[in-house]
């Protein structure tokens, strides 16, 4: 039996010869004949195969190949770059944002800046415009007084019309203390014991002969009473405020 056969004008050859014409295996070779991607025929248990059709197959199959090899580099070009454009992107927008960002920071700072300055012009000038608002806001109270202050039961102490109580905040009291007595029109009086006194207790506090009565509204007045025993027709108000230590103010 011949080891070729001539079908057709075209020349089938043994699958083992057309195994060493192409670098495909037996088995290969066999399944393309049997889905007829060349031409072969099968005689007996032997298929005999057309090397120029194998050898078309095989070059087609490299072409096919390499095109895809081509494509698929091609989508992984066109990938890459829409990775990176994506990239730039995100890269752009963060780069905005962070912009964005910093100008919204500026913006709240100047607003900030722009209330507090226009807060303080704004007081600057109505403190200009209400000197007398200012002054009374932050000067202490100066009050002149000429009423008469007891300060032991053997010396009555008269704060000149010259002297200033400031009443600011620590409640100080600044005076040249004087004696004086009680013949001197006064128009008000502030004992200060150094212990709760009582009706006629009050009259120890004072040099003087006086007497004491309360009125209707509730005050306190003296009365001075000379050597004859004659009560005098004035009465001068006092005031009681009890103290845990007094001291004696001498000239």
């Amino acid at each position: 039996m011949t080891s070729t056969l001539e079908i057709n004008g075209k020349k089938l050859h043994p699958i083992k010869d057309a195994i060493s014409s192409v670098s495909y295996s037996r088995d290969y070779i066999t399944r393309l004949a049997r889905e007829k991607k060349i031409v072969a025929t099968n005689i007996g248990r032997q298929w005999f195969i057309d090397l120029d059709s194998l050898k078309s197959y095989s070059e087609i199959s490299k072409l096919e190949s390499e095109i895809r090899k081509k494509q698929l580099s091609e989508e992984r070009r066109n990938e890459l770059e829409i990775r990176e454009a994506v990239e730039k992107s995100r890269s752009k927008l963060s780069a905005r944002e962070e912009v964005l960002h910093k100008k919204s920071v500026i913006f709240a700072s100047l607003v900030l800046c722009f209330g507090l300055m226009s807060g303080f012009t704004f007081d600057y000038l109505f403190n200009l415009a209400n000197p007398s608002y200012t002054q009374s806001a932050t000067t202490p109270v100066a009050v002149h007084t000429n009423r008469s202050v007891t300060l032991s039961s053997d010396e009555v102490v008269k704060l000149s019309e010259e002297s200033d109580l400031n009443l600011d905040g620590a409640h100080t009291a600044s005076f040249s203390p004087e004696i004086k007595s009680l013949t001197i029109s006064n128009e008000g009086m502030l004992l200060l014991p150094n212990k709760n006194v009582d009706g006629d207790g009050f009259s120890e506090m004072f040099s003087d002969e006086v007497v004491f009565e309360t009125l209707s509204s509730g005050e306190r007045v003296a009365y001075l009473v000379d050597e004859n025993g004659v009560r005098s027709d004035r009465s001068i108000p006092f005031v009681v405020v009890p103290v845990a230590n007094s001291e004696t103010y001498e000239n």
